[in-house]
């Protein structure tokens, strides 16, 4: 497997970029190559043309540039660990039903023109709303939604398109503990899951293992069914009223979700940092910034700190 990265998402961010992190561990391995979507070419590490022809690709891009990287690997007889058609299935996951909770699709425009079915939001105290294609996530009250509402949509028209469609369901809390809501992701490649974490970016911690023990079971389910084998799973354990139970939050593609601190997209462990992913738990990437920064990290909570990480595009207009 050789993994790609965009030069011009690369030109964008900081040293701590989970896609920096990941580009210098892949070049430990020797196993990187570089899209220049400029001038449309595939790149090795010293700027030479690289032939990816047959060869196997793990692209990691950023929704801005996914699209366009994807039809230059292509283009170039890459094979692909996502390509278009994996990607558009698994921004459709709600068609698998392995949910619990009711969620429907909704185009933008039809919330603009009132077009909805009231039924589907009836007597929901709250309503959540997320892109389809990954991008913001909204909570609402139910009147906020049916009337349109001017801070729903002056939110919404920074995201959406006329013709974009976004998902709908009934808002529940996620349980929490002392360090944050109760919800992991887990990256799943061949069918198989290689990698969970919470939400940090920075402390050593370990997933509830009921959690572990419902992706895998979900995971499992979902290879029997017309679905790709390469994705991403988010599963948190929701509250209604005196009951919980687990769920899947949202599938997302391979290539463009954010790694948490002990998620990996490598299955390949150098022996450098063999051992600091053995003790803390970390991804084989934030094991090896470890090695330079570990100031960085937290291997034991602290008092009083918070390590929860603030989502920018997550609106709450109940709240506000």
């Amino acid at each position: 497997m050789i993994y790609c990265f965009v030069l011009q998402d690369l030109s964008l961010i900081s040293e701590t970029n989970i896609f920096k992190l990941q580009e210098q561990y892949a070049v430990q391995l020797g196993k990187v190559c570089y899209c220049d979507l400029k001038n449309k070419k595939i790149l090795d590490i010293n700027n030479n043309m690289v032939d990816v022809r047959n060869m196997r690709i793990c692209l990691r891009a950023s929704i801005s540039f996914m699209d366009e990287a994807i039809e230059l690997l292509s283009c170039s007889g890459a094979v692909l660990l996502e390509n278009f058609d994996d990607i558009e299935r698994i921004y459709n996951w709600v068609e698998l039903k392995i949910h619990n909770r009711k969620i429907y699709k909704l185009r933008y425009k039809d919330l603009l023109e009132r077009n909805i079915e009231t039924d589907m939001i009836n007597r929901e105290d709250k309503i959540f709303l997320k892109s389809l294609k990954k991008g913001f996530s909204l909570i609402c009250s139910r009147e906020q939604f049916i009337n349109c509402d001017k801070k729903l949509i002056n939110i919404l028209q920074n995201f959406l398109k006329w013709d974009d469609e976004i998902l709908v369901s009934q808002y529940f809390d996620i349980e929490k503990d002392s360090l944050g809501k109760k919800e992991a992701r887990f990256f799943v490649m061949n069918g198989e899951i290689i990698s969970q974490s919470r939400y940090f970016l920075d402390l050593k911690h370990v997933v509830y293992s009921k959690l572990n023990r419902k992706a895998m079971d979900l995971v499992c389910k979902i290879s029997n069914m017309n679905f790709p084998s390469n994705y991403v799973m988010d599963l948190g354990i929701f509250q209604n009223g005196s009951k919980s139970y687990i769920d899947v939050i949202e599938i997302n593609p391979f290539t463009s979700s954010l790694c948490y601190v002990n998620n990996t997209i490598f299955k390949e462990i150098i022996p450098d940092v063999k051992k600091i992913v053995q003790t803390t738990g970390f991804g084989a990437e934030y094991a090896l910034d470890y090695l330079e920064n570990d100031s960085r990290y937290n291997l034991v909570r602290k008092s009083n700190a918070s390590y929860v990480l603030i989502n920018e595009n997550r609106f709450d207009l109940i709240k506000t």
